[in-house]
């Protein structure tokens, strides 16, 4: 398994942006926690683990909190301080430079991408082919303390991570196979109903990592779904029969 490499978009704001001032100290749930434990999994920074950056960590849970509870809305200011500032700046350029490094660009070979969440975690699998024959990368990472109605956001989180993860080493998604109808939809019409969809619509645009093409597929064809789910037993191959589709040109 590869190194996993940052999900953060190169506007920054696109994390930043909410409206609501808090007002009063938020109380723990499963979407803040869960949220903070899987920026662990999609953010790769050589020797330097995110656990280390306090300040990212708290805005982010700052941001999560209001999403749960209603309060946060897309394009609106929010106040970041200096401090948060400068971490996310030091961890983006940091994260940049490794997948460098370990993915140089291939802009030709475009790239399967099957995602999956589980209450266990996430699973990610990339697959492109070459003269040299069929590649295949895998990923999987626990989040902790995730609730049945998290699902939806952990699959829009997953496929943000996985089209991301492609981006980064230089290759296009062709088709971005998903067994979430919701998660399939919001991307195929370039929003959410919700303000955290909306939130990773605009990081997956921002990344510029939007797929050609979606794949709704049965869950029992779902090749990531033992990832998601803590085995790294990995199907060679989708024997179900799927329909890809062109998604709008982007976040609307």
């Amino acid at each position: 398994m590869g190194p996993i490499v940052t999900l953060m978009p190169k506007n920054r704001s696109s994390l930043l942006n909410s409206r609501a001032t808090l007002k009063r100290r938020p109380t723990p749930h499963s979407v803040v926690s869960w949220f903070g434990s899987c920026l662990f999994a999609v953010v790769y920074v050589a020797a330097r683990p995110l656990c280390h950056h306090r300040t990212i960590l708290n805005l982010i849970r700052r941001i999560a909190s209001h999403i749960q509870r209603g309060t946060a809305t897309w394009f609106s200011s929010w106040p970041v301080t200096p401090s948060e500032s400068a971490a996310i700046d030091s961890l983006t350029e940091t994260s940049a430079d490794a997948s460098k490094h370990y993915y140089p660009p291939s802009p030709s070979a475009g790239m399967e991408v099957w995602t999956d969440a589980s209450l266990w975690g996430l699973g990610c699998i990339l697959e492109w082919r070459s003269k040299q024959g069929i590649h295949t990368d895998t990923a999987a990472y626990p989040c902790l303390n995730m609730k049945a109605e998290d699902i939806y956001v952990a699959e829009m989180l997953a496929g943000l991570w996985g089209m991301t993860w492609a981006a980064s080493r230089g290759h296009p998604t062709d088709i971005w196979f998903t067994d979430n109808a919701a998660a399939a939809m919001s991307v195929s019409k370039g929003h959410s109903t919700t303000a955290f969809g909306d939130e990773i619509l605009c990081n997956l645009w921002n990344a510029g990592a939007w797929p050609r093409s979606i794949a709704l597929v049965p869950s029992a064809c779902q090749r990531a779904d033992a990832l998601s789910r803590g085995s790294f037993t990995v199907p060679t191959q989708c024997k179900c029969t799927h329909v890809a589709w062109a998604p709008r040109a982007g976040y609307t």
